[in-house]
């Protein structure tokens, strides 16, 4: 009596501890690659959290110190002792939609709050964190980029004026915003003799937060949400990622852009974006390490230029930045199939629109592209059934011919064109799904508009995973149904190993979106009701195609082995 084959048998076994050992390799060359993971910003980690809750009911009410310490514009200069006696000033705003602090150095911003927006923990969004260069803030563009410290005051309930003086040259900023649109303008004028070499500089800056150590070994397949400059120039668009612990020697850590229209900085749904308006001065950009300087430089001597432009603080929304700037839906950065990313975000408005909830969006999403790609599964299951016909003749062959394998291999193809059986269409429905996934995944994983967007019972946010497991045990579940009822083509050893993929899927899936697990558990479990549906009407097809691919091989002299 012929010995009962053991499923975990040697080769088994090698094939499993090889693909784990795949996985394991690429978990470690993802945690070099993306050292320092950014979680979203929150009153908690940031140097504020310590503090109490500041007052700021009265808006555009001067802080004490700025009572207590009302400098003269005048008085500013560049000498040690005018450096002491200076003291940081602030003005507070606050909007339905953003809370911050304008500071008198450099008049840049601090302790920006989105007000209606929160992280998965319930927080407000604090999008700077405090540190020696503020974000926007303005400086001598000198070697040291030295300070400047400006006596503000209050234009209107959105706008603001500042005077700094530095030698001879006097420079005027103003400030105003529109909270409804996350939008600031910003005029600069520099007035007086200006010596050759001479410009201002605009800040660029959020402090890196390192990540924890990851509890996960499928971690990695959660897109890192890491920090990273975004510049949009006269060469086209580059994302560069911040990386603090760099160890690139200094001149490595520096890159220059010319003729700068966009410099953007931010995480995947938050950010700030400075963007060219009119300056009489063409703008480079200076990435060092952590830090970013849109630089306006005169080269020759003048006698007084203009720079203007906005600034974008907020959720990385499309609809908002396509406003704004052409450049700036570049900045969400979907990858590879970038378009499709984008094609597919409007299918989904599209279907949003029609039923008011995300996951039911998805669920039509997968409907419709199970249907386009009908057509090739009904060839692929076509394929795979006179595979299955063919299977044992293909047998007898190798048997016949085993000794002599460039014979089989001719008689086997000899076989497999008579009856137009093709064993890789099979393979199509899938090759033609990956793009949709990946472009899926990417959009699920950067869109703001999916950000905590919920579904039903415990799926609560559709950009993050399901935090009970229960939709990749699912798609595992029925990916294992649709293997038993799919044609059997392949040889024992590989068998085995397909018989794991349902296991293998399921781990993979685990960290993914909640969203991408949907769609991939309604696509499988679509394509079970079409196996079904194909194996009940499929076989007089198929057999048809057989007597059909029978009489055309002995039309064409073929011959049975």
């Amino acid at each position: 009596m012929k010995e009962k084959e053991n499923f975990l048998d040697k080769n088994t076994l090698i094939a499993v501890s090889l693909v784990f050992m795949t996985w394991l390799l690429w978990d470690s060359y993802m945690r070099k690659k993306y050292p320092v993971g950014k979680s979203p910003i929150t009153q908690e980690n940031t140097a504020q959290a310590g503090r109490k809750e500041r007052q700021r009911d009265n808006i555009l009410k001067k802080t004490s110190d700025n009572e207590k310490n009302n400098i003269d514009a005048s008085s500013f200069s560049e000498t040690e002792s005018s450096k002491k006696f200076l003291k940081e000033q602030t003005l507070s705003f606050k909007s339905d939609n953003l809370s911050f602090d304008i500071s008198s150095k450099g008049m840049g911003l601090k302790n920006l709050v989105l007000n209606k927006i929160f992280d998965r923990k319930g927080q407000a969004i604090w999008l700077f964190l405090d540190g020696e260069k503020l974000a926007f803030e303005t400086r001598l563009d000198e070697r040291e980029f030295n300070p400047l410290y400006f006596d503000i005051k209050p234009v209107s309930p959105y706008s603001w004026e500042g005077v700094a003086v530095w030698r001879e040259i006097k420079i005027k900023k103003k400030l105003s915003v529109k909270p409804s649109l996350f939008l600031m303008e910003t005029q600069i004028e520099v007035i007086g003799n200006i010596p050759p070499q001479f410009g201002i500089s605009t800040v660029l800056s959020q402090k890196p937060k390192k990540q924890g150590p990851s509890q996960s070994f499928f971690s990695f397949l959660t897109l890192p949400d890491f920090v990273s400059f975004f510049v949009s120039s006269s060469k086209g668009w580059e994302y560069v990622p911040l990386d603090s612990n760099s160890s690139s020697s200094p001149s490595e850590n520096v890159k220059t852009f010319s003729a700068v229209k966009v410099a953007a900085l931010g995480d995947k749904y938050f950010g700030q974006a400075w963007m060219e308006k009119e300056s009489d001065v063409l703008p480079q950009f200076k990435i060092e390490k952590e830090i970013g300087w849109i630089r306006h430089l005169v080269l020759n001597p003048k006698k007084d230029f203009k720079v203007s432009y906005k600034i974008f603080i907020g959720p990385k929304d499309l609809a908002l930045l396509k406003k704004d700037h052409p450049s700036l839906i570049h900045w969400v950065d979907f990858g590879w199939f970038s378009a499709l990313s984008r094609g597919i975000l409007q299918i989904l408005y599209f279907f949003y629109s029609l039923v008011g909830n995300w996951g039911g969006a998805i669920i039509l999403l997968t409907l419709l592209v199970r249907i386009i790609l009908f057509p090739f599964v009904l060839s692929s299951h076509r394929s795979m059934e006179l595979m299955k016909k063919v299977h044992p003749e293909i047998q007898k062959i190798r048997e016949k011919f085993k000794d002599n394998p460039q014979r089989m291999n001719q008689e086997v193809m000899a076989v497999m064109k008579a009856y137009r059986a093709n064993p890789l269409g099979g393979c199509l429905p899938l090759l033609l799904q990956l793009p949709v996934f990946w472009s899926l995944w990417k959009a699920l994983s950067n869109s703001y508009s999916l950000y905590q967007a919920p579904f039903i019972f415990w799926i609560r946010d559709l950009s993050w995973k399901d935090p009970y497991y229960i939709l990749p045990v699912l798609m595992g579940l029925v990916m294992f149904v649709q293997q038993k009822l799919s044609p059997v083509t392949l040889n024992k050893e590989m068998l085995r190993v397909m018989q794991v993929m349902p296991i293998f899927m399921s781990l993979f899936m685990i960290n993914l979106p909640s969203g991408l697990v949907l769609y991939m558990l309604v696509s499988t479990v679509f394509g079970l009701v079409q196996q079904v549906y194909l194996n009940k009407k499929g076989d007089l097809e198929t057999s048809a195609l057989l007597q059909n691919s029978k009489k055309l091989k002995s039309t064409k002299g073929g011959r049975d082995v």
